[in-house]
C-alpha cells in the first residue's frame, strides 16, 4: 500500500484528494497511511462488505469532479493526472470516461498492455474483448453516481459497470500506459481467489448475463458468438485453476459450460489445452495421496 500512496503523491499534477479505504483489515493499514501526514489524504474504516462496497463508500466520501480507483498492490506513473486532464481539457467532453494504457509487473519485469484502438469507434466491443479492469479509467463523478459498482458481484464488477458505463457515455483513449498492475504469485489476493473458484466462475457468468438481460440494447453491439466466446474463455481460465488445486469435480462442472455456439476453434483449442494438462494433475494428485500413505 506504501507504494500505491506514494504514487499519489508523485503526482505532477498536484490538485487531488486520495481516499483511502480500509476494508475491514486486521492490519496496520491505519498507522501507514496516517504516516504520510498529507491533508489530501483521507482514511475511513469500514466493515468488510468486498470491493464493490468498499469503492462504491469511496465514490460517497469523495469531492472530486473526476475519480479513479487503485488497490492496494498497483500504482500510477508520475503523470497519470495530468495526462487525463490534458485530455480532457483538450476533447471538451465534460461527462465522460478515459482509458490510458498500462503496464502490468510480472517477476520484475514490465510487461507493455496494448489498447484495441481497431474498436475505438465501438467502446462496449473494446471493453468486451480487454476485459479491462477500472485501474486504467478516469471516470466523471456524475456517472458514478448513476453507475455504481453492482454489489451483487464481489468478483467481476469491474467488467460489469464499464460496459454500463460504455452503453451511455464517451470513452475517451488515452494511448499511453499510465498504470502499473502489479502481480503477486502466491499473494493473498491469488489464495483468495483458488479457494472461491467455483463462486467466483459463477458470478463470471452471472455477470455476462446480467448485462444482456438488464441492457438488451447490448445485444446489437456484441453478437451471440461473442458473447459465447468470452464465457468460454472464462471457463477456461477457471477450469485451469481447478486443475492447479486437484479439483477434478469442479475442473469437469465447468468444462460442460463450454459453450458450443462460440468460435468452434477456440472451443477445441480449450478443450485440447485442458485435456493435455489433465494427466499431470492426476500423476500430482497419485504422488500427494501416496506420499500421505
Amino acid at each position: 500500500m506504501a507504494k500505491a500512496i506514494q504514487s499519489v503523491l508523485d503526482q505532477t499534477f498536484t490538485d487531488w484528494e486520495l481516499i483511502v479505504i480500509d476494508d475491514g483489515s486486521t492490519d496496520h493499514t491505519a498507522s501507514l497511511v496516517k504516516s504520510f501526514e498529507d491533508e489530501r489524504i483521507g482514511y475511513y474504516f469500514k466493515q468488510n462488505e468486498e470491493r464493490s462496497a468498499a469503492r462504491n463508500f469511496g465514490i460517497e466520501q469523495s469531492k472530486g469532479l473526476f475519480l479513479s480507483f487503485l488497490d492496494d498492490d498497483d500504482y500510477y506513473l508520475s503523470d497519470f493526472l495530468s495526462e487525463n486532464q490534458s485530455v480532457i481539457a483538450f476533447e471538451n467532453t465534460p461527462i465522460c470516461a478515459v482509458l490510458s494504457n498500462e503496464y502490468t509487473l510480472n517477476n520484475g519485469k514490465l510487461v507493455p498492455g496494448k489498447i484495441l484502438s481497431k474498436y475505438q469507434n465501438n467502446p462496449v466491443r473494446m471493453l468486451w474483448v480487454m476485459q479491462s479492469s477500472i485501474r486504467p479509467f478516469v471516470i466523471h463523478r456524475e456517472i458514478l453516481e448513476k453507475e455504481k459498482f453492482d454489489e451483487r458481484f464481489k468478483y467481476g464488477e469491474d467488467g460489469h459497470l464499464l460496459i454500463r458505463i460504455s452503453l451511455k457515455y464517451p470513452i475517451l483513449i488515452l494511448d499511453k500506459r499510465l498504470t502499473v498492475y502489479v502481480v503477486h504469485p502466491g499473494s493473498g489476493t491469488q489464495k483468495k481467489f483458488l479457494e472461491n473458484i467455483k463462486e467466483n466462475a459463477t458470478l463470471e457468468m452471472e455477470y455476462i448475463e446480467d448485462l444482456f438481460l438488464q441492457h438488451p440494447e447490448i445485444n446489437e453491439l456484441i453478437t451471440s458468438k461473442e458473447k459465447s466466446d468470452l464465457i468460454n474463455h472464462k471457463v477456461y481460465g477457471f477450469a485451469s485453476a481447478a486443475m492447479k488445486i486437484l479439483d477434478f469435480k469442479l475442473f469437469g462442472e465447468l468444462v460442460e459450460k463450454l459453450e458450443l455456439k462460440g468460435t468452434l476453434y477456440r472451443v477445441f483449442y480449450y478443450l485440447i489445452s485442458l485435456y493435455a494438462r489433465l494427466p499431470w494433475y492426476y500423476i500430482q494428485i497419485y504422488f500427494k495421496y501416496n506420499w500421505k500413505r
